[in-house]
């Protein structure tokens, strides 16, 4: 079926049509404006039997033509699709759990060169680490966020460099590690955008520098 039908033609040719046709012309219609509310109402169809049959459109390319072929009913190819469905949603799951996954190991991997490189005490290291992670977990007013902006294509060393404090500012005239926790805090609410991996990648870095804190 190559023409797209309209309502009044896929009433009229409804019962000489296989399920997957049907499911074809409905999606059609659809996808041109009209819910699929509207389409069952002038057809005199069901709602949900039309989502049924547009699931069944949706299953493996072998199975339908099984389906064409009279070899599974409409019910199991609408049974397999789902199931192929639950599969990809699974594996895409998968997926993004394996890169959040390798999205923190690469920023523990920067926050950790970070900190040695800026070569301070140990204890003060860890509490760098621990009052950035309350602040990014939100205890600190809105008013409060970083100002500097930086878009997301920005590279990391450049957001690092751009969101360093200045370096006379007043209330850390003696106190070189809350110079250097407020830098950490802005360039890492910046670079890492993802809550979960920044997070984690902040307690990652805490148990690879533990040996420096003591």
């Amino acid at each position: 079926m190559k023409e797209i039908l309209t309502i009044e033609q896929l009433r009229s040719e409804w019962i000489n049509l296989h399920d997957l046709d049907r499911a074809k012309a409905v999606r059609a219609i659809h996808k041109d404006g009209t819910s699929i509310r509207q389409i069952a109402n002038q057809l005199h169809k069901p709602d949900s039997g039309l989502r049924r049959l547009l699931d069944a459109l949706d299953a493996p390319v072998e199975d339908r033509l099984l389906a064409r072929n009279g070899q599974i009913t409409t019910s199991e190819l609408v049974r397999r699709s789902r199931a192929a469905g639950r599969a990809r949603a699974a594996k895409n799951n998968e997926e993004l759990k394996l890169e959040r996954g390798r999205q923190t190991l690469h920023a523990a991997d920067l926050i950790c060169k970070w900190l040695v490189e800026t070569q301070m005490y140990g204890p003060d290291c860890k509490q760098a680490l621990d009052d950035v992670k309350r602040k990014l977990q939100g205890i600190i007013p809105a008013e409060l966020l970083p100002t500097i902006q930086a878009s997301p294509d920005t590279p990391i060393d450049q957001i690092i460099e751009q969101t360093k404090p200045p370096a006379f500012k007043e209330e850390y005239k003696f106190d070189i590690a809350g110079w250097f926790t407020e830098w950490l805090y802005n360039w890492t609410f910046y670079a890492f955008h993802d809550v979960g991996v920044r997070d984690n990648a902040l307690d990652l870095a805490i148990k690879r520098l533990g040996p420096r804190f003591s």
